[in-house]
């Protein structure tokens, strides 16, 4: 019996045997080794933390990491800061108090405390479409970002879409922490 078993085995052989290799140039491979492309793939102010860890600064220009986190929470603050509804009753300022500096929040409360009575419902929505460094100083603490702003305002049922200008400023704490210091709503455009 066992000897019919190996013998049926001959016939019929494994996977390990050589197969015949075809005649003709070996196909090209190299692509491999490069750095991944990306296509097929839409970026926009949604994904674009993903395209600059893929792509790196689309500019070429290396952004350190402490230039990062400033940039974060500069599109972060702006974000928030610029979408408002009336019926949240400045809750997009009050939210970010632990994000300013001491006389920025000073002046957020003076802020709220001069907007007259909303008389109905309006909103707008902020999303930051660039932002660029104007100037970024480590060794003085201070950061200061240029911003152009996707905004759409709804007022009395009809909405408004628009393109505004912006600059914040930064600076940082003892600590290390990055708090907004400033922050100007520029012309539309």
């Amino acid at each position: 019996m066992g000897v019919i078993i190996v013998a049926v085995w001959d016939f019929f052989p494994g996977k390990e045997a050589s197969q015949p290799q075809a005649e003709g140039p070996a196909a090209d491979l190299s692509f491999l080794n490069e750095p991944p492309t990306v296509t097929g793939q839409e970026f926009d102010a949604d994904n674009r933390d993903v395209f600059e860890q893929t792509m790196g600064g689309a500019s070429g220009e290396t952004i350190s990491p402490l230039e990062q986190e400033a940039r974060s929470l500069a599109t972060f603050f702006i974000e928030r800061f610029g979408t408002y509804s009336s019926d949240a009753d400045f809750a997009n300022i009050d939210d970010l108090q632990s994000f300013m500096t001491p006389a920025m929040r000073g002046w957020a409360e003076r802020f709220k405390k001069s907007q007259p009575q909303s008389q109905g419902y309006s909103a707008i929505v902020t999303e930051v479409a660039s932002l660029a460094t104007k100037s970024f100083a480590p060794l003085e603490r201070r950061a200061v970002f240029d911003i152009i702003a996707n905004r759409t305002e709804s007022k009395g049922g009809q909405s408004e879409v628009y393109r505004q200008k912006a600059t914040i400023e930064l600076a940082q704490t003892s600590s290390g922490a990055w708090l907004v210091s400033s922050l100007y709503w520029g012309e539309r455009l």
